[in-house]
């Protein structure tokens, strides 16, 4: 039962109020602290999104290319990572200069990789782009 595939512009209404969700959570506002409903919203809605497209195409081909699946979610979202990541690399020596900037590059990497939490987990670095820490507060939040 394939489901239509059309706009629902209500899930970018979803998307905005997650995204704000976790910006006050980063911004230590009172009363959201913890920006892990937004994330909880974006995982749901993103669980949504990915299995109606995989029902879909196993309904039109009678399979799921998950070779090609995994393209396709990487051509879409590599290049945003890359110029965030990329800008990091070019900032972050001047807004935390106690880390060389070798360390900068390695954080960004990881983080390139989607190996940031295991490196977190294993040998406490990253030392900047991590999920949260007290030392380095949101710097676009008063």
């Amino acid at each position: 039962m394939a489901l239509p595939n059309k706009y629902n512009p209500a899930l970018d209404g979803l998307r905005a109020l997650a995204i704000g969700l976790v910006i006050l959570g980063h911004c230590r506002v009172p009363l959201f602290r913890q920006g892990y409903f937004g994330v909880d919203i974006f995982f749901i809605l993103s669980g949504f999104l990915i299995t109606r497209l995989l029902v879909d195409e196993l309904d039109a081909t009678g399979r799921i290319a998950l070779r090609r699946f995994y393209l396709r979610r990487f051509l879409r979202l590599a290049p945003a990572l890359l110029v965030c990541l990329s800008a990091y690399v070019l900032v972050a020596p001047w807004l935390w200069p106690q880390y060389e900037v070798i360390s900068h590059i390695r954080d960004a990497g990881l983080a390139a990789f989607y190996l940031a939490d295991y490196s977190q987990a294993f040998w406490h670095s990253p030392n900047v782009l991590v999920h949260s820490k007290r030392e380095f507060p949101c710097t676009f939040c008063f």
